[in-house]
C-alpha cells in the first residue's frame, strides 16, 4: 500500500504542481484545508446520529440513522450499494460544511 500511495502522490504531484492542472483539484482543496473539522465534525455527528432516537412507522423507537438509512436508501438500492450510498452521503454532507466554511474564510488552525 505504502508503494501505491507513492505512485498516486507522485501521479498528483506530476499533474498539479509540474503539469498546472488544478482546477479539478479544487474539492481536494476545500476538504483539505479544514480537514481536522471534518474530522471531528464527522465523529460528532456519527455519534449523534445513532444516540437521537425517533419513532418509526410501526411504533418502535429506532436511531435517526436507521431511519435515514432504512427510508432514504434501503427501499431504492441493495444492501451493499445502499450501504456505500449512505456512506458517500454523509461526506457530501461534510463536503457542503467545509465548503461554506471555506467561502467564509473560515479555517481551523492547530
Amino acid at each position: 500500500m505504502a508503494g501505491f500511495a507513492l505512485v498516486c502522490f507522485s501521479m498528483f504531484y506530476w499533474l498539479m504542481d509540474v503539469k498546472g492542472h488544478t482546477k479539478w483539484g479544487r474539492p481536494f482543496v476545500i476538504y483539505g484545508m479544514n480537514a481536522i473539522a471534518v474530522f471531528v465534525l464527522s465523529g460528532i455527528i456519527g455519534r449523534l446520529i445513532t444516540l437521537i432516537k425517533v419513532t418509526g412507522s410501526d411504533g418502535n423507537p429506532v436511531t435517526l440513522k436507521g431511519m435515514i438509512y432504512n427510508t432514504l436508501f434501503v427501499p431504492y438500492f441493495s444492501p451493499v450499494n445502499a450501504s456505500t450510498l449512505f456512506a458517500v452521503a454523509f461526506i457530501l454532507v461534510m463536503y457542503l460544511v467545509v465548503w461554506v466554511m471555506w467561502k467564509r474564510k473560515w479555517f481551523i488552525k492547530i
